[in-house]
């Protein structure tokens, strides 16, 4: 949308809709409501779409691009290291917060040498803070 401003040459680009989009990836649902809540809180003119498995994360990827990811490393099916490489594949340039209660350094060590953001549970404001300024 382009507003024109009256006696001027110029105008003002405004954009509408959503700034960025988050996917979460999380078979609990209390944790996605409190991640959500947290990214809407913080930057409520993001979009956030939540995925309870991989199969729906990857049914809502078909249609959409997402500027950063939030993944669960244990769910049922198949677990986030494991789907962490195929979304690095999908979006290369893309933020991924890989999110856990599994601290053990072996799970560090891989979150690492895929290129994610460890955030260890239980889920913070201050620990999400810290990760949506790795792309805001």
């Amino acid at each position: 949308m382009r507003l024109e401003i009256a006696g001027s040459r110029k105008g003002i680009e405004l954009t509408q809709g959503k700034d960025k989009t988050i996917l979460i990836v999380d078979d609990s649902k209390l944790a996605r409501l409190i991640i959500n809540g947290i990214f809407n809180a913080c930057y409520p003119q993001w979009e956030v779409v939540e995925a309870e498995d991989v199969v729906d994360a990857m049914d809502k990827s078909k249609d959409r691009q997402f500027d950063a990811i939030s993944l669960d490393v244990n769910m049922p099916g198949q677990d986030g290291l494991s789907f962490a490489p195929k979304l690095k594949e999908m979006y290369p340039d893309i933020p991924i917060a890989l999110i856990t209660a599994n601290i053990q350094p072996k799970v560090q060590e891989r979150a690492k040498e895929l290129g994610l953001y460890f955030i260890p549970k239980p889920i913070t404001k201050d620990k999400l803070v810290c990760f949506m300024q790795t792309f805001v």
